[in-house]
């Protein structure tokens, strides 16, 4: 199961990438904030053209989704917050958060994958080729105190068990092994040599120098948020 996070917006041509990357065989949970952003029509879209499978959260007192996207949807709900329905449904099922990156409003987007994260579910960037997200909180610190460099070894900490790269993109899962070091033909030799297992074919990718690809998010005691 997918669930779609947030209100970023991205080209049409990036999100659509990464959720043909997905298939139309996963279930979807989809919010319904009260309008339609640019990020989330071209979700809205790609769902009913492929007639994908999809419940909608829709929030308390906000003007009603359109009549087709209700029409199409599987299941409809209704909850006060309705990214925090989204991920609990998310946990229950062993699901994916997909997050909408709002570059206008970090906050927010900071807040949504930190409800995703906390809860120990993968969370990817739709608007960003669905690479993982991950935090690297600066801790407190006394005027005298120097700040201490974010540690690489933290920060490239991409470790996933056998059930969360089998839901994840074959593409996205061959990429992970490629960024390691091992260049997989298909999704199981992948997560064969994610998880330290016998593979395949041993072929090494083309540079084993790269590093993993991922969305790195900073957030400092001030209140300010650093993204790259």
């Amino acid at each position: 199961m997918y669930g779609v996070l947030g209100r970023g917006a991205a080209p049409q041509s990036v999100i659509e990438a990464s959720l043909n990357d997905i298939g139309v065989t996963g279930d979807f949970v989809l919010p319904w904030y009260g309008s339609v952003g640019r990020g989330l029509e071209v979700v809205y879209d790609w769902i009913l053209d492929n007639e994908v499978k999809f419940t909608l959260v829709a929030a308390s007192g906000v003007k009603q989704a359109p009549r087709a996207l209700r029409g199409a949807a599987f299941a409809l709900e209704e909850a006060e917050d309705v990214n925090a329905r989204i991920v609990e449904t998310l946990q229950e099922n062993d699901g994916i958060s997909l997050i909408l990156w709002d570059e206008d409003d970090e906050d927010a987007s900071v807040a949504i994958s930190s409800q995703s994260i906390d809860r120990g579910l993968p969370t990817l960037e739709l608007t960003n080729g669905m690479v993982p997200i991950i935090f690297d909180v600066e801790a407190p610190t006394t005027e005298v105190a120097e700040v201490e460099p974010p540690k690489t070894e933290e920060q490239e900490d991409m470790s996933f068990d056998r059930l969360t790269l089998e839901n994840m993109p074959a593409t996205v899962v061959k990429r992970l092994a490629r960024e390691k070091g091992f260049d997989a033909k298909t999704r199981g030799d992948a997560i064969a040599f994610l998880l330290g297992e016998e593979t395949n074919d041993h072929a090494p990718a083309a540079s084993t120098e790269e590093k993993t690809i991922v969305s790195v998010v900073i957030a400092f005691s001030d209140g300010s948020v650093v993204r790259y």
